[in-house]
């Protein structure tokens, strides 16, 4: 998907899929939520500050402009209240007009009202009674209404509104600054992932070398490394691929070349049809048949679609009767072969049948490489878990450490001087593994060279 997606009118517009836009309307809007109740609670609070602060100040100026004016009355008997009043008028920033006791105007901070007049002064104007200190008696009253001069523009409105616009400029810029860092801090997170993307689309288009460079740390590194454990895994598998198709290849062209040339020299009279002749064709074409029965039984094994029948199984009767049927097959090598079970062997439940044919492709393995003279030994005993165990034990060539990690894979061969006629095709012991692991159960060798090989295999108790 694009990074912009266009609109119908050809406008970039968006891509609200993206985890980095995502992050960032999330951000944006978790900075709003945060930051909004903020400014509205300090702009609350100020505001209700200011207010307070402004009534003290206006209530504490007017006392102190009635105490000026009883002062000056007392005094000058209010002779110079023409040039106080307005210089008070500016510090309460209020107009002031001042009466006498018979209600006449003595001055007007504003001088509107003539003084000697009796105007009828709005009821809403804040009046404060002057009184005579030594004698308490009233000698005027002072009326006093905001102005319009520059001082009385200080009302608790016009603090709010800069306390408001402070807030807004402060909210503003936090926003932005939280929003940067918060695309810096989702760019972050999406780089690797967009490299694991970068790295997905080339293994889409054929190219299983793609990996990704781990930068980060934490679960995105986990990430990286799971990717590349994955294109390892695609990696391996395709090159097994390649190598089975060519290992099948190489497997099914010994037979049917073999046929070939038997069939064409029988055509052609070359030789006779003789029982010999006849019967190598029949060999190379049950090889042939055994073959493909093999490559079945191992693709319905690695896909899991393997019938099995199971039924309860008496490991130590199987063990014996496959050790009975390869027991000719061992005299006419001079190999002695042995089984024995040791102690109290449960019994398990699974296919007899292809838990037979591990067991055989187990012991025809250890037969193959026990030299005349050589010994092979099977037990069965219960094992750790409670199920059972099997051993085939030789004391023939051995298999060197480096082969041991490859000798379960398919059309491996430990000695490759060995050839399909005296080595098999090398799927006896893959096909074993996926037997054993179809019943739930393990399976594993050890070896040292020169000193014969164990191959083992583990399978569970009924549950």
């Amino acid at each position: 998907m694009n990074r912009l997606l266009r609109s119908r009118r050809g406008l970039p517009r968006m891509d609200f899929g993206r985890i980095w836009i995502r992050q960032l309307l999330f951000a944006a809007a978790a900075i709003a939520v945060a930051i909004g109740p903020v400014v509205i609670l300090a702009h609350s609070v100020a505001t209700a500050q200011i207010q307070d602060y402004l009534s003290r100040r206006r209530q504490a100026t007017e006392v102190e402009a009635a105490q000026a004016i009883a002062a000056d009355a007392q005094i000058n008997d209010w002779a110079d209240i023409g040039d106080l009043l307005p210089r008070l008028a500016q510090i309460t920033g209020e107009r002031i007009v001042l009466t006498n006791a018979a209600g006449q105007v003595v001055a007007d901070s504003a001088r509107t009202y003539t003084p000697g007049s009796q105007p009828k002064i709005p009821t809403s104007w804040h009046q404060m009674h002057i009184v005579d200190s030594a004698n308490g008696s009233l000698l005027g009253t002072a009326h006093l209404t905001p102005s319009s001069g520059a001082v009385a523009a200080a009302t608790p409105q016009t603090f709010a509104g800069v306390v408001a616009d402070a807030l807004l400029v402060a909210a503003g810029a936090s926003f932005i600054v939280a929003l940067l860092l918060s695309l810096v801090l989702s760019r972050t997170i999406t780089r690797p992932i967009t490299a694991v993307i970068g790295a997905a689309r080339q293994l889409q288009r054929g190219d299983l070398e793609a990996r990704v460079k781990i930068e980060a740390s934490g679960e995105l590194a986990e990430l990286a490394r799971s990717f590349n454990a994955m294109a390892d895994g695609l990696d391996e598998a395709n090159q097994q691929r390649q190598q089975m198709v060519a290992d099948v290849a190489h497997e099914l062209r010994t037979p049917l070349t073999i046929l070939r040339g038997y069939l064409e020299a029988l055509a052609d009279g070359v030789i006779a049809p003789t029982q010999d002749a006849l019967r190598g064709v029949h060999d190379e074409a049950v090889h042939l048949q055994h073959l493909v029965e093999d490559l079945q039984d191992l693709a319905l094994a690695e896909s899991k679609q393997l019938v099995m029948d199971r039924a309860p199984v008496d490991m130590p009767s199987l063990v014996r009767g496959v050790v009975d049927g390869f027991s000719i097959q061992a005299r006419e090598k001079d190999i002695e072969l042995t089984a024995a079970t040791l102690g109290e062997v449960p019994p398990i439940t699974g296919d007899s049948r292809r838990i037979g044919e591990v067991l055989r492709n187990l012991v025809a393995n250890a037969l193959a490489y026990t030299p005349a003279g050589g010994r092979v030994h099977v037990d069965v005993k219960r094992s750790a878990d409670g199920g059972v165990e099997v051993a085939v034990a030789d004391n023939g060539i051995g298999i060197a450490p480096a082969d041991l990690p490859n000798v379960f894979d398919r059309f491996y061969r430990t000695d490759k001087s060995r050839t399909r006629a005296t080595g098999g095709a090398g799927l006896g012991l893959t096909i074993a593994k996926r037997l054993v692991e179809a019943h739930g159960g393990r399976i594993g060798v050890q070896s040292e060279p020169g000193a014969g090989a164990r191959f083992w295999f583990t399978l569970p108790a009924p549950s």
